[in-house]
C-alpha cells in the first residue's frame, strides 16, 4: 500500500494548466522606478494587485543578457565561475518618455515599454526577435491571454514567476534537452524535470531535460534553476512561448546573434565549454531496451555485419547487472545471462566494437 501519495507526484506526467481560473494572477502592469548597481540597471515593476516586484538586467561582453525577476531575494548563481571569466558590459539606456532603450552587440537593442509594460528585442535592422505577449483575452487573467509577465498565485500563496513571448507564425522552436519526441517544440506542453521513468521517454519523463530552448529568430534563452520548470510553446490553446518556474525567482539568460552557432557559444560561454570527445563517439550506436542475453546480443552484431552496417559501440542496458534492482550499485557483472565478462570483451575487440554500459541511477 502507498502510504504518501504525494511522492508519486514526480513519477507520473501531471499536466497543470498556465493558466487556470482555480489560481489568482499578479501581472506585471508598468514601470513605476528605477535605479543603478554595480553595473546592472533594477526596474521595480508595479503588479495588477498594486504590490511591487524587481526586475534586475545586466550585460555581459559576449552578447549575453541576464534578466532576474524576483520580489524578495535572488538565488545565488550556479555559474559564478564562468561568469568571473566574463566581462560585463556598461549598460547604454536612453531614457525615453515611454520606454527604455537599451543598445546591444551588432547594433540590436532592447525596448522596454514602461506602460503597459513589454519588453521586445530589435535585430540591427529594427526587426522584431522576441517581445512578450500582450494579447488581449480573459478578465481573470488580467485582460490578458498569456499575461507577458508576472505571478501564479497558489491556495497557500505560493508565488510561481512565469513570463510568455509571441510565437511568430514562421518562428521554430528547438531543445529542452533529451525529450525522445519531436525535434521542433512548436505545439507541445512540456514539465522539466529529471527522474528516472522507468520506460522510454516520450512523455514528460525523462533523464536529461534541460530548461534551454533557441528560436530560428537567432535567440534563446536558459531559465536558470534546479527547480521544477513548464513550458507551452504555441499549444492548441495559445501563440506564445511561455514558461514557468516552481522557484520564488526567474533567472533568465538570453542569447542572442545572427548565427545559431553564437547562441550556442554564448551558452557554452556561460556552462563551460565541452572538452573533444572520442573518435567513436562520432559513429553509429547500436541500443534497444535490454539484450537478455548474449545470444541476442551477438545475433544484434551478426545482423548488422550482414547488412554491413558499420557498428562503432553497442550499448548494454542494465540487465548486464546481476540482481539489478535490488543491488544496482554492486556492479556485480551478470555471467549467468552474459557468460564470461573476459571472453565477452575479447570477442567484440575482435569486431572493433567498443561496449557502452548503462546503469540504474539508483541510490
Amino acid at each position: 500500500m502507498i502510504k504518501d501519495k504525494n511522492l508519486l507526484a514526480y513519477s507520473f506526467p501531471q499536466k497543470k494548466p498556465f493558466f487556470d481560473l482555480n489560481y489568482d494572477y499578479a501581472v506585471v502592469r508598468k514601470i513605476s522606478d528605477f535605479w543603478w548597481q554595480d553595473d546592472s540597471l533594477y526596474l521595480e515593476v508595479t503588479l495588477s494587485n498594486l504590490q511591487k516586484s524587481t526586475l534586475k538586467i545586466t550585460l555581459y561582453s559576449n552578447g549575453i543578457i541576464n534578466l532576474q525577476y524576483y520580489q524578495k531575494k535572488i538565488n545565488n548563481s550556479r555559474f559564478a565561475e564562468h561568469l568571473n571569466s566574463l566581462n560585463l558590459k556598461k549598460i547604454d539606456l536612453i531614457n525615453h518618455p515611454n520606454y527604455f532603450e537599451i543598445k546591444l552587440l551588432k547594433n540590436e537593442k532592447l525596448v522596454i515599454q514602461k506602460e503597459p509594460f513589454q519588453i521586445t528585442l530589435l535585430d540591427c535592422n529594427a526587426v522584431v526577435k522576441f517581445k512578450t505577449n500582450t494579447r488581449k483575452g480573459y478578465e481573470m487573467f488580467e485582460n490578458y491571454r498569456t499575461p507577458p509577465l508576472g505571478w501564479k498565485i497558489g491556495k497557500s500563496n505560493e508565488w510561481q514567476p512565469f513570463m510568455s513571448f509571441w510565437l511568430m507564425n514562421d518562428e521554430k522552436i528547438y531543445g529542452l534537452g533529451e525529450k525522445f519526441r519531436f525535434l521542433v517544440k512548436n505545439g507541445i506542453e512540456k514539465t522539466i524535470w529529471n527522474s528516472d521513468n522507468s520506460c522510454v521517454a516520450n512523455h514528460d519523463l525523462a533523464y536529461n531535460g534541460l530548461p534551454l530552448f533557441y528560436s530560428t529568430k537567432k535567440w534563446g534563452v536558459l531559465v536558470n534553476t534546479g527547480e521544477q520548470t513548464s513550458f507551452e510553446i504555441g499549444s492548441p490553446v495559445t501563440d506564445a512561448i511561455s514558461f514557468l518556474s516552481f522557484e520564488s525567482c526567474l533567472d533568465l539568460y538570453f542569447f542572442t546573434g545572427s548565427t545559431m552557432n553564437e547562441l550556442i557559444s554564448q551558452y557554452t560561454d556561460l556552462t563551460g565549454k565541452p572538452t573533444e570527445i572520442l573518435d567513436l563517439s562520432y559513429g553509429i550506436w547500436c541500443n534497444r531496451l535490454y539484450y537478455h542475453n548474449k545470444a541476442e546480443l551477438w545475433a544484434e552484431i551478426e545482423k548488422s555485419n550482414k547488412v554491413n552496417f558499420p557498428l562503432y559501440v553497442i550499448c548494454l542496458d542494465s540487465k548486464w547487472l546481476e540482481n539489478r534492482y535490488t543491488k544496482s550499485c554492486n556492479f556485480e557483472y551478470n555471467e549467468n545471462a552474459f557468460g564470461s565478462f573476459q571472453e565477452l570483451f575479447a570477442q567484440l575487440k575482435t569486431k572493433n566494437i567498443a561496449v557502452c554500459f548503462w546503469i540504474n541511477p539508483y541510490l
